[in-house]
């Protein structure tokens, strides 16, 4: 993770969007403000998406406890229903 004063920030912006690490802008010392990727960003915002929907993270981990255990011996196939009432909210938090 790199810190740039906004003053900085503003001269190098254009090396800045380049750079691969986070960059977190700073006024006065302070962090206000983090640059990141378009896909960190579009990462982050389906976390959160996920994070909103605790029923989805009682499924995440009952599955990882049977990949963990051993017992999983197939593959879970989403219905293609499923997907497809999915996609909005996808849409909706990602850029």
């Amino acid at each position: 993770m790199k810190y740039v004063s906004v003053t900085e920030a503003r001269t190098q912006l254009p090396s800045l969007v380049d750079t691969p690490e986070e960059v977190v802008l700073t006024k006065q010392g302070q962090p206000v403000a983090v640059l990141l990727s378009i896909e960190e960003y579009r990462s982050t915002q389906a976390l959160l998406n996920l994070a909103q929907q605790p029923e989805r993270w009682t499924e995440i981990l009952a599955a990882h406890s049977r990949v963990q255990s051993g017992a999983l011996d197939e593959f879970v196939e989403f219905d293609e229903l499923e997907v497809e009432s999915d996609v909005p909210t996808v849409r909706q938090h990602t850029v």
